[in-house]
């Protein structure tokens, strides 16, 4: 299986586990909007179809953080 079939794989994967029942219960529980989850699994997934084994978490959850942010009604 090359990088990019890793890649949808496990983005359809994290996408899947977000819509069910639980996953759906964790996201409210953290106040985690699942265009969120979606956005940063579609970045980590560009990192998986590059071959990188590390991850940025200031081009993922930090790019993103202050929009969550936003969406909550909080200031950063």
């Amino acid at each position: 299986m090359n990088c990019r079939m890793h890649r949808a794989a496990w983005r359809d994967r994290v996408i899947a586990d977000a819509e069910s029942a639980e996953g759906r219960a964790v996201a409210w529980n953290h106040q985690v909007s699942l265009d969120l989850i979606d956005e940063v699994a579609a970045r980590i997934a560009g990192y998986i179809a590059r071959g990188e084994v590390l991850v940025s978490g200031r081009d993922t959850i930090g790019a993103l953080r202050p929009r969550a942010d936003a969406a909550r009604g909080e200031l950063s």
